[in-house]
């Protein structure tokens, strides 16, 4: 009986998990899909390149990217996350040295700008919008 407890909670922990992830950022890993779909939708791209031993790539996960605010701005981008040993052309292409490295690019795949570290959300947003801004105005 004790085990069948177990299991239930370990269900019920899990489906809790899966619904409040439901409204946040919707994350693709596939760049080249991500720049079609910033084609078509005319938005920027912004990509996450963490890495899965990062302590700071998991503030950014646990603390900036689920607030309200955040996903809210993320609904008008294009947002990809990458790990940064999965996917070394990139990393040379971009130039990338440390992460998280949160870039923004156009929908050719240019890149319009990036920030490093963890931010809480008012920082990220600032730093985003700043460099969005700098897309804008050209």
């Amino acid at each position: 009986m004790n085990r069948v407890w177990k299991l239930a909670l370990a269900g019920m922990l899990a489906a809790l998990a899966a619904s409040s992830m439901a409204g946040g950022i919707k994350w693709s890993a596939n760049l080249a899909a991500a720049l079609k779909l910033a084609k078509k939708s005319h938005k920027p791209v912004m990509v996450d390149f963490y890495g899965d031993s990062c302590g700071s790539c998991r503030m950014l996960d646990d603390r900036t990217y689920p607030d309200k605010s955040v996903v809210q701005f993320a609904r008008g981008v294009v947002p990809v996350k990458i790990e940064y040993t999965r996917q070394p052309r990139l990393i040379e292409k971009y130039g990338i040295q440390e992460t998280p490295t949160i870039m923004f690019l156009d929908q050719n795949g240019k890149m319009i700008g990036y920030f490093t570290g963890f931010h809480p959300p008012a920082e990220f947003l600032a730093e985003s919008a700043k460099i969005l801004k700098k897309q804008k105005s050209k």
